[in-house]
């Protein structure tokens, strides 16, 4: 037999394989009982005939081999059950690399950031190819102190970055680093950094090329004063030492810790660089004083709180010519319509202006409603201009009387665009008024049920694209008169729309609602505001949005709905990652402490939480203590407005609050790390 093999294995290294018509043909043989060299006759898919040789070695259930001969006498090459067994191998599909990339990023979007590098970051080249687009916009401001100390490793191909935990912030900018590790940095946000910070991220800045900033100053400490702020912002970013390579800022500041240049030496230069600028300002000499200085300007956003006459400051440099996008809201003292157009015609003067939004919430001046002005002042002003938007308070009594001859002399826009209106009531003596043009070219929309009739044209379908924030105020209806408004405004008007504000909604007493099983569903929603609401609609809006994981609610309203006898069915808010709650309007301790106690049981998956809390009273550290230990997957607690902490009724400071959780939290002793800072009315813990 060895001889015959011999052979045959010579005449197959000579055969021509291109002459060849048989297939190989693989077969396990584990209990052989035929004869060595028995011929069996068999026929390939083109009718050939073959003849297979089966050799049977050694015991039973010992692997063998089957070789084909087919009509010319020629062998086939044999192939053992190893080999048969490495050959399936070969195709069995894999994770790593057989799935298509779309089915990747679908997988992709269930993961977080975190998650997402921890498991498939550095794995193979196809997988580092695939999420390269992921590492350029990393968002910290979600992640655990563990989770960052992962994704710091891949900081190096960044783009954008948005951070806000203090562990995160001193980490990214520390003395001892050099941050031309992270060549490709275009923009950076910080969320609520403390003036430390601001002079650390600002000493930093100047070692690679920033192209946006953005500062979002939302909770600061009552430590720390409008006037720090202002100060430390004012010299970093205006002073004389400038960061040339920044060509947008935008600054927001909590209620009225605005910006303010007083005289010259404040602005001691020009700012050729900047091209986009949204920034808070005291006065409107302030903002004459800023558009000297700002030559090359092409999108400028004021929030102006107007405690001074304006036009006190003489005019001496020139204004940004190039300007092509404004948006002023005004607030304070009154500003009347001829100031105003004095103002925008000789100190602006934006001849290529596109985009202009004005809001004034203080006026009385009766000149803002005619439209006939406004036409002689845009045509002469802004004769490019495309879009346009005005948002003005009137008394009550006025809106129905004066409504349709305001809307008749704004006719002279239809001319170009079309004009929509809308009418909400956002305090029990005022009427709010707006006007704009289509499409519809900013991101929050205010809405009540009594501004139905502005969608009925078929005109107004699909052109509020721009609108990210949803509000529904002062609506007066059922519960299935507001369901169908929301239905058909997220369907049809507002379908990228990831915020919902509800405020101010009166239903009917004895008002039900049974949802219906085919209820449409609205997965871009993911951020529910509710205040002063009836609690009735939170089933709904849980309803209508599956993927609603941030909420943010008064205490007051958790206090009258959720934690009433009998409570009602909770389940849905079992989702809620993220709570804002506000427990200002909360001026019982008893009840405070309830909240407190109760949030556990509400939200089990709570991953950040932050609380206001009225600065009349204290918190008690036992029980966030137990709050601490009991939300498993806490990332970050803040408290925030009060400086009173008690424990066994003895007031501690913050040296002794700091002190308590690091000796007595289990969940900070099984952690690896984790930041306290408690420093006056801000308290936070992050893990």
């Amino acid at each position: 037999m060895s001889e015959l093999l011999t052979k045959l294995s010579r005449r197959r290294k000579k055969r021509d394989r291109s002459k060849t018509h048989s297939a190989v043909i693989t077969a396990l043989i584990t209990n052989c009982t035929k004869r060595p060299l028995d011929e069996i006759n068999a026929y390939n898919s083109d009718g050939i005939k073959r003849r297979a040789v089966s050799a049977t070695i050694g015991s039973e259930n010992q692997d063998c081999s089957v070789v084909f001969i087919d009509n010319e006498h020629e062998i086939k090459p044999a192939l053992t059950t190893t080999d048969n067994i490495r050959v399936k191998k070969k195709f069995i599909a894999k994770f790593e690399t057989s799935l298509p990339n779309e089915i990747l990023f679908e997988i992709f979007k269930y993961l977080s950031q975190s998650d997402l590098f921890y498991a498939f970051l550095n794995l193979n080249q196809r997988f580092d190819h695939v999420l390269q687009p992921f590492t350029h916009h990393i968002d910290c401001s979600k992640l655990s102190i563990k989770q960052f100390e992962h994704i710091r490793n891949h900081l190096s191909n960044v783009k954008s970055l948005t951070i806000n935990n203090q562990y995160a912030i001193k980490q990214v900018f520390r003395i001892d680093l050099n941050l031309h590790r992270f060549p490709l940095l275009q923009r950076l946000c910080l969320i609520d950094p403390t003036i430390d910070e601001l002079n650390l991220v600002f000493s930093k800045l100047k070692q690679i090329s920033i192209h946006t900033l953005d500062i979002r100053i939302q909770r600061p400490s009552s430590s720390t004063t409008e006037v720090t702020y202002r100060s430390c912002l004012q010299h970093h970013l205006f002073g004389i030492t400038q960061i040339k390579t920044l060509e947008s800022i935008s600054i927001e500041m909590h209620n009225n810790d605005y910006l303010q240049f007083i005289t010259k030496t404040d602005l001691p230069t020009n700012y050729d660089h900047l091209k986009e600028l949204n920034i808070p300002l005291r006065s409107f000499d302030s903002l004459l004083l800023l558009l000297e200085h700002v030559p090359n300007l092409q999108k400028l956003c004021v929030k102006l709180f107007a405690d001074q006459t304006p036009l006190n400051v003489p005019l001496c440099g020139k204004p940004p010519i190039n300007l092509i996008d404004f948006e002023l809201h005004v607030t304070g003292n009154e500003l009347n319509f001829d100031r105003f157009v004095l103002l925008m015609s000789s100190r602006i003067r934006a001849a290529k202006l596109e985009r202009f939004a004005y809001f004034n919430r203080t006026t009385t001046d009766q000149n803002y409603f005619n439209g006939y002005r406004w036409e002689i002042f845009l045509e002469n002003s802004f004769p490019r201009l495309k879009q346009l938007q005005f948002c003005f308070d009137m008394p009550v009594d006025d809106i129905q009387t004066r409504l349709n001859p305001i809307l008749s002399s704004f006719s002279f826009l239809d001319k170009q665009l079309p004009i929509g209106h809308i009418i909400w009531r956002p305090h029990s003596n005022k009427t709010r008024l707006k006007l704009f043009t289509l499409p519809y070219a900013f991101d929050t929309l205010k809405l009540s049920t009594s501004n139905a009739r502005l969608f009925n044209n078929v005109l107004y379908k699909k052109n509020f694209k721009s609108v990210q924030k949803l509000v529904l105020d002062a609506t007066h209806g059922t519960i299935n008169e507001i369901s169908q408004q929301l239905i058909d405004l997220f369907k049809h008007y507002c379908f990228k729309t990831n915020t919902l504000q509800i405020q101010n909604i009166v239903i009917p007493t004895n008002d039900t609602y049974n949802i219906p099983l085919n209820l449409s569903k609205f997965h871009h929603l993911k951020h529910l505001i509710i205040n002063e609401c009836d609690g009735r609609l939170f089933p709904l809006i849980f309803t209508l949005a599956p993927y609603l994981t941030t909420l943010t609610v008064t205490g007051y309203l958790l206090f009258k709905y959720f934690l009433r006898i009998p409570s009602p069915t909770t389940s849905y808010l079992l989702r809620i990652q993220t709570l804002e709650l506000n427990c200002m309007q909360i001026d019982r301790q008893n009840r405070l402490n309830r909240i407190l106690n109760d949030l556990s049981t509400l939200f089990p998956y709570i991953k950040h939480l932050t609380i206001d809390v009225n600065p009349k009273l204290y918190v008690d550290l036992k029980i966030i203590k137990t709050m601490l230990d009991v939300f498993k997957e806490l990332i970050s607690l803040k408290i925030q407005r009060t400086n009173k902490y008690i424990l066994d009724k003895t007031i501690q400071d913050d040296r002794q609050v700091r002190n308590y959780f690091e000796i007595n939290s289990l969940r900070l002793h099984h952690s690896e790390t984790y930041e306290i800072i408690c420093k006056d009315s801000q308290f936070e813990i992050w893990l």
